[in-house]
């Protein structure tokens, strides 16, 4: 605890709805003139250390310095403006305990680790925004912010305007590499609109994955990754995927990119339809998988011909089955 007043933050920024953790950093920095190093020691990093743009950590540290009677805490930070809860119902408990524990430490930089996002195709890409949700938030809020949904690889649609997200000025590994801390309002954001077309079928796709990933990080749904392949199972049985007790793994893949094409997998950053990532679609509903990628997850929900929320609404029905139940072999 806290044993010093001097210690304790005097100004720290409401966060807004959805809003990034970094976002909410990056106002703070901007909003005190404070440079990457001196805004680390004031937001109780280690100094050398970036802001976590996924997963933020060190948040029980921050919890007890924010300015007295505020109403945030580690938990609030967590499922308010990071992106676990969009990959915890696909995560084994234990897993997700880990995640969540090291996110409240001090050096909790590992939690990101554990969920795959170290890789290129997470990386790469540019923090992203919607000019109409810009727009609204500077008649709402007085400013614009990153919005948590819009960050999350594979999210290239804004599910509440239906138009495309643009790229800003900044990558996730520059932020992550050179300690940016950059708000919205300190980018040049464009207002060019690209409004989705429903007739297209990869434009409803893309919004179709968007409005999944915004109910998974607003649903509350609790971790049950084994009643998830249970009903994976039965689906791709009644499907005509499964041949006696064996899942047929190359019908299944061929089938999906088939109806996705490689391209569009690609812009969504499933591994799916990448050469040689035939192991990926048996990860799918193998048991004793610690994290399952979401985005995978949600492409095969879709497939069969459901959303994320028609998907969950059948698992009650099932959470007493045994994982064997299904009467098929991985």
């Amino acid at each position: 605890m806290i044993q010093n007043r001097k210690d304790v933050m005097g100004y720290f920024p409401d966060p807004y709805p959805d809003e990034l953790f970094y976002s909410i950093c990056a106002r703070f920095a901007e909003r005190m003139s404070y440079s990457p190093t001196i805004a680390a020691r004031a937001l109780s990093l280690p100094t050398h250390a970036s802001v976590g743009f996924f997963l933020p950590y060190n948040l029980d540290l921050l919890a007890e310095t924010l300015p007295p009677r505020h109403s945030y805490t580690a938990d609030s930070f967590i499922d308010g403006h990071s992106i676990l809860p969009y990959w915890g119902p696909f995560m084994q408990s234990a897993t997700y305990s880990l995640i969540r524990g090291e996110m409240k430490k001090r050096r909790g930089q590992g939690a990101l680790a554990y969920c795959g996002y170290v890789g290129p195709r997470y990386l790469r890409q540019f923090i992203r925004y919607c000019p109409k949700c810009v727009s609204a938030d500077r008649g709402r809020w007085g400013e614009a912010y990153w919005h948590r949904q819009h960050q999350i690889p594979g999210v290239l649609v804004c599910e509440t305007h239906s138009v495309f997200l643009l790229d800003s000025e900044l990558s996730v590994a520059t932020a992550l590499r050179d300690k940016k801390l950059l708000s919205a309002e300190s980018c040049a954001l464009s207002t060019l609109l690209g409004q989705l077309q429903l007739s297209d079928t990869r434009h409803c796709a893309l919004l179709a994955i968007a409005r999944d990933v915004d109910w998974l990080l607003h649903a509350g749904v609790p971790r049950c990754p084994e009643a998830i392949r249970t009903n994976f199972l039965e689906l791709l049985k009644q499907n005509g995927f499964v041949r006696k007790t064996i899942v047929k793994r190359d019908e299944l893949r061929s089938a999906i990119i088939k109806r996705y094409s490689s391209s569009l997998l690609c812009e969504l950053c499933s591994s799916i339809g990448e050469p040689g990532h035939i192991v990926d679609v048996a990860k799918l509903y193998r048991a004793h998988i610690s994290v399952r990628d979401p985005i995978n997850q949600l492409v095969l929900m879709h497939f069969l011909g459901h959303t994320a929320q028609s998907f969950f609404a059948t698992i009650p029905a099932i959470m007493n089955l045994s994982p064997d139940r299904s009467g098929v072999l991985e």
